[in-house]
């Protein structure tokens, strides 16, 4: 019982660590890489490279996304996914593909990969309490195909053994 106390306050104390400390160090990278992103599309407006309502789009898809990097969870995903699909009325074509400019295409999509990223290391802590519970699963199913295997054996060695000394066979155990 002590020790599985402790695994406890391990457990939370990596959590703890986790979610204070290392988690919003990683966030806020994922934030200057946002910020970096969004320099780029402005620089690209200054200079008149782009359209003006396709740089709008981006820039506005890379503030919602850097606003809402603590949100990316698994859980989140799920809501979203399925609001999409109850929802017909929800406009189906991509916005995206009305872009011309295609460096503001690949920006869109590395701000896609970072929130991907952000989502990540957002649900990284379930590892610390999925692993241990699919080591477990697996050991005692590992454990079971183990006895059964080993019961059948003894059980067939047993039932040859019989037959031989019903039948008239010479008994010798192997």
């Amino acid at each position: 019982m002590e020790t599985l106390f402790f695994i406890v306050i391990a457990i939370a104390g990596l959590h703890f660590l986790y979610e204070s400390v290392i988690l919003p160090s990683i966030t806020l990278k994922i934030k200057y890489k946002f910020v970096k992103l969004k320099d780029e599309v402005v620089m690209m407006a200054i200079d008149k490279k782009i359209d003006l309502e396709e740089a709008k789009y981006v820039m506005h898809s890379i503030d919602i996304s850097s606003r809402n990097i603590q949100y990316m969870t698994l859980s989140t995903i799920i809501n979203a996914k399925n609001f999409f699909s109850k929802n017909e009325d929800v406009k189906k074509e991509s916005t995206l593909n009305k872009i011309k400019n295609e460096r503001l295409k690949q920006i869109h999509r590395e701000s896609v990969k970072y929130l991907f990223k952000a989502l990540v290391y957002n649900s990284l802590m379930w590892a610390v309490y999925v692993v241990p519970v699919c080591i477990v699963i697996g050991a005692y199913g590992r454990t079971i195909s183990t006895y059964k295997r080993l019961i059948d054996k003894i059980n067939t060695t047993s039932e040859k053994d019989f037959d031989k000394v019903i039948h008239g066979g010479e008994y010798c155990p192997s």
